[in-house]
C-alpha cells in the first residue's frame, strides 16, 4: 500500500526546506522567502548604486507575474524610463535595446505584460529621458503562473535509473528537479502549514525537459552522489520553474508531486541497525569515535551507510541534510564523530548490496550527539559604506574543530548566530561582485548557550569591499551560427595565477563576474 500524501504543497515552504536539505541554508528564514538570495538583494546597498548618476531606492525583490505591477524608485526629480535586455549590458545604456512605454519622475510603475515582457529573466537599468544619466543594472524576473506538468515516472517502474520527464513551460529557461525518499507531507498546526519529512536524495537544475536519475547536476550546485533506488520503497519527485541556475531563484509556483516505486524482486535480506540504537544519546567524551554496527547479510559484498542531520526551517518545517556516507565490506564502520558531528539529532541507515547488484536497506535509526558548543555571532557589512551587507555566504573550515560543511547564507539583516563545536576555524566570507575575505577565528565554549543569552557569544564582523571591475559577455558556438551556449564555465585567473574565479553562462549564454582591477586570463 502506498503512503497517502498531502498534495497541497506550499511552494514557499518547499523551496525553503530544500535549501536546508542540501545545506544552502542553516537557519529558519526570517525575511520573506522571495527576497532570500534574489539577484537584486545587494544592489541598493552597493557603492555602484550609491555613486551612480541615478541612485535606485526601490527595485524588484521578488518574482512578478506578467499582469502584476512592478515599481522602481530612484532619488531626485529625474524623469526616467526603464531600459531592458535579455542579456547583461554592463551598465551601458546602448546595450539595452528595449524600453518601457511608461516614464516617471522619481518612480516608474508598469506591468510586464503591457510592455511586451514575457516570462523570463531581464537585465534592466533606469535612464533619464534625455539620455544623460543612468543607474546601475538590476534584474527583473517575470515568472510563469503555471507549475510544471510532470510526465513520468509515475507508479510502478522497473528501471533502477528512471528518466524523469516533464513538459516545457513557455519562457521558463531552467527547471529544478528534487527527488525525496520520504513523502512531502504538509501538516497544519495552530493555523500554520509545515512541510514535514523532506529528505532530498538527489537534485539538479537543467535547461532540458528530461534527466536520468543520478546524472550529475548540470548546474554544479549539487554534488552529492545519488543513492541507489530501493525496491518496494515509494519515492516522491517534483519539478519547479527556475530562472537563475541557483536554488534561490526557484519559483514557488508548484504542481502536485508525483510518486513512484521500484518493482524488483527483493533477493537480499535487509540489514538490521544495531548501534547506535534508536533514541541513544552519545557525547564527544565517551564517544569521540562512533562504531556503527548492523547485522551481517550473508549474500552481501558491500554495505553503504548514510548519515543525515535533522534541520528545522520555516515555522517548524523540517528536513534532513546528508553529512556523511561510506562504503565497507564489513558490518561495522568507525566515524570520527568528534570532528564531524555537531550538537544535533541524526539519522542513519545502511544499504546492503550483493555481487549481482541487488540491494536491500535497513530501517532508519535516530540518535542524538552532544558536544561543547560555541556561539559565533556573525555580522557582514559593506567595507566601503559601513552598511549591512545581506545575503552573503559564510563558510567555516576546521583547523582544529568540527567539520561543519554547511555554508551559511545570511538573510537581509546581515546577521547570523551560528552554533558550532569549539575549536579553531578558517572563516571565508563571499558575495558576488565583492572581494572574498578569509580570517581565522578561535571559538571557545559558550557558558551561556541559551539562544536568548548573548553573554558568551563571540562576535565576528566581515567587512567586504566591492570588486572594482566587472567582466561580462556572452558565450556562443561559432561553428553553429553563434548560437548561445548555456552553462558554459567561464573562468578568470589573475596574471600571477594567485586568484581565480568562475561562473556559468545562463540560458542565453550570458555571464557576468565581479573582479579586482588588473590583468586576467579568461578560459
Amino acid at each position: 500500500m502506498r503512503p497517502e500524501i498531502n498534495r497541497k504543497l506550499t511552494g514557499m515552504l518547499l523551496v525553503a526546506t530544500l535549501l536546508v536539505a542540501f545545506g544552502f541554508l542553516a537557519t529558519p528564514i526570517q525575511a520573506e522567502i522571495e527576497a532570500f538570495g534574489h539577484p537584486n538583494a545587494k544592489v541598493l546597498q552597493s557603492t555602484e548604486n550609491t555613486g551612480a548618476e541615478i541612485v535606485l531606492t526601490e527595485i524588484p525583490l521578488k518574482f512578478y507575474r506578467e499582469n502584476e505591477e512592478v515599481t522602481v524608485r530612484w532619488e531626485g526629480e529625474i524623469e526616467g524610463v526603464m531600459r531592458y535586455s535579455r542579456s547583461p549590458g554592463g551598465g551601458n545604456p546602448a546595450n539595452y535595446h528595449d524600453c518601457t512605454q511608461n516614464t516617471g519622475t522619481g518612480s516608474l510603475t508598469f506591468r510586464p505584460g503591457d510592455e511586451g515582457m514575457g516570462v523570463g529573466l531581464y537585465y534592466c537599468l533606469i535612464t533619464s529621458t534625455d539620455g544623460t544619466k543612468s543607474s546601475v543594472e538590476f534584474k527583473l524576473i517575470v515568472e510563469s503562473a503555471v507549475g510544471v506538468t510532470m510526465n513520468s515516472p509515475v507508479g510502478e517502474i522497473t528501471s533502477p535509473a528512471p528518466i524523469f520527464s516533464w513538459q516545457a513551460n513557455p519562457g521558463v529557461p531552467l527547471y529544478l528537479i528534487a527527488v525525496s525518499d520520504q513523502p512531502f507531507v504538509i501538516e497544519k498546526s495552530d493555523g500554520e502549514q509545515k512541510v514535514k519529512g523532506v529528505n532530498a536524495i538527489w537534485m539538479a537544475i537543467t535547461p532540458d525537459v528530461s534527466i536520468q536519475y543520478g546524472q550529475p547536476d548540470p548546474s554544479g550546485n549539487f554534488t552529492s552522489p545519488a543513492p541507489p533506488l530501493l525496491a518496494g520503497k515509494t519515492y516522491n519527485w517534483i519539478v519547479l520553474n527556475n530562472y537563475g541556475n541557483t536554488l534561490s531563484t526557484t519559483s514557488e509556483v508548484t504542481s502536485t508531486p508525483k510518486d513512484f516505486w521500484l518493482a524488483q524482486q527483493v533477493k537480499l535480506s535487509a540489514p538490521q541497525n544495531m548501534y547506535p540504537e534508536a533514541g541513544d544519546t552519545l557525547n564527544y567524551e565517551d564517544n569521540p569515535i562512533i562504531t556503527f554496527q548492523w547485522s551481517q547479510v550473508p549474500e552481501a559484498v558491500s554495505y553503504h551507510i548514510y548519515l543525515s542531520e535533522y534541520r528545522e526551517v520555516v515555522g517548524g518545517s523540517e528536513g534532513f541534510y546528508p553529512v556523511w556516507d561510506a562504503i565497507t565490506s564489513d558490518p561495522l564502520i568507525d566515524l570520527e564523530a568528534r570532528y564531524l558531528l555537531i550538537d544535533a539529532k541524526y539519522t542513519w541507515k545502511v544499504i546492503a548490496e550483493d555481487a549481482e547488484g541487488n540491494i536491500a536497506a535497513s530501517d532508519t535509526t535516530s540518535f542524538w550527539y552532544q558536544i561543547p558548543i560555541s556561539t559565533l555571532d556573525i555580522w557582514t557589512t559593506d567595507g566601503a559604506t559601513g552598511q549591512v551587507l545581506p545575503y552573503t555566504t559564510v563558510k567555516l573550515s576546521p583547523i582544529d574543530g568540527s567539520v561543519d560543511i554547511t555554508p551559511i547564507l545570511m538573510d537581509d539583516s546581515g546577521h547570523f548566530e551560528k552554533i558550532i563545536p569549539t575549536g579553531t576555524y578558517t572563516i571565508t566570507t563571499e558575495k558576488t561582485e565583492y572581494e572574498t575575505q578569509v580570517d581565522t577565528v578561535v571559538l571557545t565554549e559558550d557558558p551561556y548557550p541559551d539562544p536568548d543569552d548573548d553573554r558568551g557569544d563571540i562576535r565576528y564582523e566581515a567587512r567586504l569591499f566591492p570588486s572594482p571591475a566587472q567582466f561580462y559577455g556572452t558565450v556562443v558556438d561559432s561553428t553553429a551560427g553563434d548560437t548561445p551556449v548555456e552553462e558554459a564555465t567561464v573562468e578568470l585567473t589573475s596574471a600571477g595565477q594567485t586568484v581565480s574565479t568562475s561562473t556559468l553562462s545562463d540560458a542565453n549564454g550570458n555571464f557576468s563576474i565581479g573582479v579586482s582591477a588588473g590583468e586576467w586570463q579568461i578560459v
